[in-house]
Order: structure tokens, then C-alpha cells, then sequence
């Protein structure tokens, strides 16, 4: 694996959004059934394939907790991170995503944004239960969702993440191009710390 973070940015197309558009609340239910759905519907995609993965996905910020995002950051492998420190984090995300099972209410899906609200939008922190059956539409889901949500609320602005050399090939698969124009992700190394800031 890489020591260093690759840089992603989309080019997907923008959408406008309508002057004077109020925002609101929205989630999306999403249901399945307890068997496989082999059929794509041309999409590509399932929405779910287990009843055991019914979430509903979010953007509402208010409905979240820091505790929640770092119990799944730490199920999926990630350090605990101070919990004032995550909520100011939250507090200062221009969009969080979120997935909560229908059946308990319990966050298996996380991803957030920093914007300039202008010209450039940063994806952070996108992690998946590993227990769900199928984490990996989890994670595409909760990505799709974030990037529809950044598209709507300002459109036409680039939007880079980091990734490592493992996740290269998922996100790509969602229109992420690495290292565009030879452009590369780097982060400050702070001697007197084991890990980058």
C-alpha cells in the first residue's frame, strides 16, 4: 500500500439549482428483499440485498451524535478520536451522510464534506459497517449520496478525496479520477507525532 494519499477529484456533470430553492430535510428509504437481486434493472446497481441492510440515508446533521460516528469509525478498523473534537467536526461539515438501520436506528454509514461553498468540496471520513452484507453498496450509496447533496448546493464545484491504493479502484468506479493532470495529495508530517495531521 502507498505511504502517501492519492488524490481524487470527480468530473461528473453539475446541476443547477433553482433561485430562491428552499432547502430541506430529505432521506431516502431504502427497502430489499431477504434474497439476492440478481436483476440490475440496467443500472448497475441494487439499491439493497438483504433485509438485514434496510437504512434510511440522511443529511440532517441534527440527528446525529458524535459518539455514533466514532463507535463505526472504530468497528471499521479507524482510531478513536476525541469526541469534542468530532462533533466540532460535525459542527463544521458543510454536508454530513449518514445511514441508520431501519430495524434499531444503529449508523453503518458515514461520510462528510468540507466546501469553500464556491469552487472546491473535500470528502472525508467514508466508512461502512464491516458486519453489513453487502458494505460495499453501503459505502457506494452513502458516496452517491454526499456528492448528489454537494452537487445541489454548489454546483459545478471540484470535488477531491483521499483514498488509499486499496480504495483506489471503488472510487474510481464512482467517476474519481486519480492524480488528475498529475495533480497529487499531500499532507504535513509532523515529526514528533507516528502519523500524518
Amino acid at each position: 500500500m502507498s505511504s502517501h494519499p492519492l488524490t481524487f477529484t470527480s468530473h461528473a456533470s453539475a446541476f443547477t439549482r433553482k433561485p430562491n430553492a428552499t432547502t430541506r430535510k430529505c432521506s431516502i428509504r431504502a427497502t430489499a428483499r431477504e434474497t439476492p437481486n440478481t436483476s440490475t434493472n440496467g443500472r448497475g446497481v441494487n439499491i439493497n440485498k438483504y433485509k438485514s441492510q434496510r437504512s434510511i440515508i440522511s443529511a440532517d446533521k441534527r440527528d446525529l451524535k458524535a459518539h455514533e460516528v466514532n463507535d463505526l469509525m472504530m468497528k471499521a478498523g479507524k482510531e478513536a478520536r476525541d469526541l469534542d473534537k468530532w462533533q466540532k467536526a460535525l459542527d463544521g461539515s458543510y454536508a454530513v451522510v449518514y445511514a441508520r438501520l431501519i430495524a434499531n436506528r444503529k449508523i453503518v454509514g458515514f461520510a462528510r464534506a468540507t466546501s469553500d461553498q464556491a469552487l472546491n468540496g473535500t470528502i472525508w471520513d467514508v466508512v461502512t459497517d464491516p458486519d453489513l452484507p453487502d458494505e460495499g453498496l453501503m459505502k457506494r450509496n452513502i458516496v452517491k449520496y454526499l456528492l448528489k447533496e454537494l452537487r445541489r448546493t454548489v454546483p459545478g464545484c471540484s470535488i477531491a478525496l483521499f483514498a488509499t491504493e486499496k480504495e483506489k479502484q471503488f472510487f474510481e468506479g464512482l467517476d474519481f479520477v486519480a492524480d488528475p493532470d498529475g495533480i497529487r495529495g499531500m499532507a504535513l508530517f509532523d515529526p514528533t507525532k507516528p502519523r500524518y495531521l
